[in-house]
């Protein structure tokens, strides 16, 4: 009887209530053990097309390598700066350092794609990145 009319029920019936309004439903229960089970699976919907979403937006503006491998390496210094607790001074200027060697990061990251090509496409690669300054 208290089970039901306490106070966490009341908390339970305004989980299930906003739970249910992220659906669009009224979650209309028994008793709180319903309502409680009902927002906990409402509650693990929601985290799972909330990663669902999340991983589509990955993949949909993930189309770039090279800034995703910086992004990468830029997470791996973070976590190695924690780990061998670099003192916030020095974190600073090299991430500072990281971020304004971003295009020499991606010219490293074009260079080392070009030479896994074969030397003809090489040679027309050449051809046609350095067309403007032949033409002259």
């Amino acid at each position: 009887y208290v089970w039901n009319n306490g106070v966490w029920a009341r908390y339970a019936q305004a989980i299930a209530w906003g739970t249910g309004t992220l659906f669009g439903e009224i979650v209309a229960s028994n008793n709180t053990a319903e309502t409680i089970l009902a927002s906990a699976v409402g509650l693990v919907g929601v985290i799972f097309i909330s990663i669902l979403v999340g991983d589509l937006a990955n993949l949909f503006s993930g189309s770039d390598p090279a800034d995703n491998e910086f992004t990468t390496s830029f997470d791996y210094l973070n976590r190695y700066l924690d780990s061998i607790a670099m003192p916030h001074i020095m974190r600073k200027k090299l991430r500072e350092f990281m971020l304004l060697s971003e295009e020499v990061f991606r010219e490293n990251y074009n260079k080392s794609l070009i030479h896994r090509l074969s030397p003809e496409m090489e040679a027309i690669l050449a051809r046609q990145s350095l067309r403007a300054v032949v033409e002259r």
